[in-house]
């Protein structure tokens, strides 16, 4: 009867490990970034570890039983905790990519002396709001909350001047940001009353690209919030990355948030770079075609969580200074002159930097390019990828937007897995002369900061860019 019920536990044992087995197995085959001559390895390994199992179970000694039952029991646990940190990983892929869809909010704008509190209060009145690709959207939201008189404006001079007159007006998040930032007390001029929000759906075109052979170019774009990344907000950070993975370079090319450029689609003034983001990351994408002649691929868009996060999961980056300083962003934070070691709050504090440099956001730029030029080295490096790898997805998936699909990105891992490749990184940046300008976005009753491009350095950059992208 012993002998019996022995039999009976261990089939049941083995029988479990095997479907543990294969599920494993299934899961890795999908997960898809192994190189294959690690698999092999592993597959080897797994069936040397069942035929031991079945051999231990088998056997007619207790002590030996016993022992492979315990041990069967351990490999199974290991598989399965294994199997779900694949899985953790392709679900934090699967909320980063393919970004279609997103949310953008709409604020209802009253002056701060007017006495309506609500939306309900808006009943026979004058609204306004901006033609843009929600209009139609928003004005089906805003009429199945109020019966009003909806009137819609192409430039933001006329509906920011109707509000100063007390009309009530809708602005997208990310505008009414940039006025508080860009119009001295702004922000002590309005109320919200009502904030909507509206499904948009983003008009990027791209084809799948064998990253593992063909070269790239990709749109580096730096949201200056933290929390929930949003589609409407200024992109404070602007850099190209070409990739050229046979040649196993990257350039980086970094436009100062202030360049003054003709934002793509529109006519009359020019804007800031960063104002386009306010548009949506199409505009910032198209823009940036624009300036360099380039088509780009694909866009990776991160805030200042993403930053922190990061470079924490990963151990901290090590970074040389130009300048010792205490950082105008985080008093708490001391840069020395020479090599720092920084923390996720550290680093990001030295990539926001530019009132201790007299080239200012230039320097900044610079910072930032380091910043990610040493996240590039630590992430790429193989024992980071292997022991990290779920960690950082996990981490990344809450602040981090890009429209690399789930097999570009496997595909990438596992030729960086593969080939532990070492890339040559350049950077440089283009360059211009400050100057005070009206822009398209704030109109012609507001001065503002901008840098008028310097062509010869736009040239260099769209050379470079060249060189590295046809380079075989």
């Amino acid at each position: 009867m012993k002998n019996k019920v022995e039999k009976i536990i261990g089939g049941v044992v083995l029988f479990f490990f095997i479907v543990v087995t294969v599920y494993f197995i299934v899961s890795v085959q999908n997960f898809g970034i192994i190189p294959g001559k690690y698999l092999t390895f592993l597959y080897l390994g797994m069936l040397l570890l069942l035929i031991l199992s079945i051999v231990l179970i088998t056997r007619k000694n207790l002590a030996v039983y016993i022992i492979g039952i315990i041990s069967t029991i351990i490999i199974s646990s290991g598989y399965l905790l294994a199997t779900s940190y694949i899985n953790t990983a392709n679900d934090a892929i699967n909320k980063m990519v393919n970004h279609k869809v997103t949310s953008v909010n709409y604020y209802v704008l009253v002056k701060k002396d007017n006495p309506i509190k609500n939306i309900k209060e808006l009943k026979d009145k004058k609204v306004g709001y901006m033609q843009d690709n929600n209009s139609l959207k928003l004005q089906t939201l805003l009429f199945s909350k109020v019966n009003c008189t909806a009137t819609v404006y192409s430039d933001y001079n006329t509906i920011l001047s109707d509000f100063f007159h007390d009309i009530p007006i809708i602005l997208n998040s990310g505008y009414v940001e940039a006025l508080e930032d860009e119009i001295p007390d702004f922000a002590d001029t309005y109320k919200i009353i009502y904030t909507f929000t509206v499904e948009e759906e983003l008009d990027l075109e791209n084809e799948y690209i064998d990253i593992t052979s063909e070269p790239i170019l990709v749109y580096l774009s730096g949201i200056d919030t933290y929390g929930e990344i949003s589609t409407r907000s200024r992109s404070d950070v602007n850099i190209l990355m070409a990739i050229n993975p046979n040649t196993h370079k990257i350039l980086l090319i970094n436009t100062p948030r202030d360049y003054y450029v003709q934002l793509h689609g529109t006519t009359g003034l020019r804007d800031k770079l960063t104002h386009a983001g306010i548009y949506g990351i199409e505009k910032s994408i198209q823009t940036m075609e624009d300036l360099y002649g380039s088509k780009i691929d694909h866009y990776v868009r991160v805030n200042f969580n993403t930053l922190i996060q990061l470079v924490d999961e990963i151990g901290g980056i090590d970074i040389e200074s130009d300048t010792e300083f205490t950082a105008w962003t985080n008093k708490n934070v001391h840069v020395v002159e020479g090599m720092n070691h920084f923390n996720g709050e550290q680093a990001l504090a030295y990539a926001r930097e530019r009132y201790s440099y007299a080239t200012g956001d230039r320097h900044r730029g610079q910072n930032q390019q380091q910043v990610i030029t040493e996240i590039i080295n630590k992430v790429t490096n193989t024992k980071t990828l292997m022991s990290k790898y779920d960690v950082i997805l996990n981490t990344l998936s809450n602040s981090f937007e890009t429209d690399f699909s789930h097999n570009e990105l496997k595909s990438f891992a596992k030729m960086q897995l593969s080939q532990n490749l070492k890339w040559q990184i350049e950077s440089i940046s283009v360059d211009g002369v400050g100057e005070n300008n009206y822009t398209y976005s704030m109109g012609t009753k507001q001065l503002l900061y901008v840098m008028v491009p310097d062509q010869a350095t736009v040239d260099t950059a769209k050379s470079k860019l060249g060189l590295v992208l046809n380079e075989k």
